[in-house]
Formats: C-alpha cells, sequence, structure tokens
C-alpha cells in the first residue's frame, strides 16, 4: 500500500490549469513582476495605469501558459530544495481560475502557485515546486522552453511593470470571489 501512495501507477501532472478559466496571472522573475487581471471580460496589466492587454500581448501570455511538453518527478517530498535552486526560486508563477456553475449558482475560484528553480545539469528542463498545505512537496522537472517563455513574460519591455510588493505569493492573499 506504501508504494501506491509514494510512487502512484499513472502520471502526476504538476502544471494542470485549464488556461480558458485563468482570470487572474502574475510572473515574477527576481524584480521583475508582470500581473494580467480580467474584469469584465476585459484584460489589464497590474500597472498603476491599468493599461489594457491587446489582443498580441494576450495571445502570446497564454501560448506561453500552455501544458509544458512534459513534466516528471525528480524527487519525492524532497529535503533539500536548495540543490535544485528552489530556496529562492528563479521565477514564480501564480494563477487564479474561477469557474461558474449555474446549476448549483456557484463560482468555483482555485488559486495555483508554482516556484521555478535552476535547470538540470542537461539543460532540457527546470526543477520546480508546487507547495503543499502539509507534508513536504515533491521537486518535479518541467520542460525547459515552457519556462523560458514564462521568463520572458517577466521580462518582456514592452509589458507594463508592477512592483514586486503586489505579488501575490500565496492564496491567502488572494481576494474573496465575488457572488453571483
Amino acid at each position: 500500500m506504501t508504494r501506491l501512495i509514494d510512487n502512484p501507477p499513472y502520471p502526476k501532472w504538476y502544471y494542470n490549469v485549464d488556461t480558458s478559466l485563468v482570470t487572474n496571472v502574475q510572473v515574477q522573475k527576481g524584480e521583475e513582476l508582470v500581473t494580467i487581471t480580467k474584469e469584465d471580460d476585459v484584460w489589464y496589466f497590474g500597472d498603476a495605469e491599468k493599461t489594457p492587454v491587446d489582443e498580441a500581448q494576450l495571445s502570446s501570455i497564454f501560448a506561453s501558459l500552455g501544458k509544458p511538453s512534459f513534466q516528471r518527478l525528480a524527487e519525492s517530498r524532497a529535503s533539500d530544495i536548495a540543490q535544485h535552486g528552489l530556496d529562492d526560486p528563479s521565477l514564480i508563477l501564480f494563477l487564479v481560475t474561477k469557474e461558474s456553475r449555474q446549476a448549483e449558482n456557484v463560482t468555483l475560484v482555485k488559486e495555483y502557485l508554482f516556484y521555478l528553480g535552476q535547470p538540470t545539469e542537461d539543460g532540457k528542463a527546470y526543477y520546480g515546486q508546487v507547495p503543499v498545505a502539509e507534508g513536504i512537496p515533491d521537486v518535479f522537472q518541467v520542460d525547459a522552453g515552457w519556462v523560458e517563455a514564462l521568463e520572458a513574460i517577466a521580462t518582456q519591455p514592452s509589458y507594463p511593470h508592477a512592483t514586486t510588493g503586489e505579488a501575490q505569493t500565496s492564496p491567502s492573499n488572494t481576494p474573496e470571489p465575488e457572488a453571483d
């Protein structure tokens, strides 16, 4: 039974987000932070002016948020995250999704937080981690191209940047969902 818990007979997808439900995106690399938020079906950057996101920018951002070409377990219940560069992640991705369920008259809000560390020795992947409420989280590897596309969002000079003090790094400081 323990083997099934430690080594499930099915793949575990660490990044499995339905991008059609995303309403908030934050990508932070060092001091660079890009935030976009959907309000009344319009996307805005998280800068002080609430600059609208144009269609080309939105398309590029959401193309980067697609599912990575591969992800796999690197270390189950990792005790030394520093060896993977996750003690001080090089990239933080925070997403919020909202799904309205009309039949139940409810809006489901889910938050996702991903830490991405250093590249693997062969440079084909990066180490990542998803915080967990209890226990010790796994360290996984994810496609390097996917991570580099996310990094490009955070460092894109044409995107208005928020200050890093505005980053939401945990689900606890996300606004409560609006009532239907």
